[in-house]
């Protein structure tokens, strides 16, 4: 199931801007995207208090209002949350 999703890394990274989105071909890998962006150099200073990123289900772009299905962030422990919007 394709997905469309917003990283924002934190207060070292700029809010996304509105209509851009990233295009992955499963929420598994959306997710692990999200979880290689705090050890991968070409991201530096993510911060793993404040990064997040959004996910839609269904085109963005199609959508009157294009409010995020759900997000990602980390966890306490260390791992990645789902959280419901």
């Amino acid at each position: 199931m394709k997905v469309w999703t917003q990283w924002y890394g934190g207060s070292s990274y700029a809010a996304p801007r509105h209509g851009e989105y990233e295009e992955f071909s499963s929420v598994a890998t959306a997710k692990w995207i999200f979880e290689s962006r705090f050890s991968d150099r070409r991201f530096p200073c993510v911060s793993e208090e404040d990064a997040e990123m959004f996910v839609w289900v269904s085109d963005p772009t199609d959508a009157v209002d294009a409010y995020p299905d759900f997000s990602f962030t980390l966890g306490p422990r260390g791992g990645i949350r789902r959280n419901r919007l």
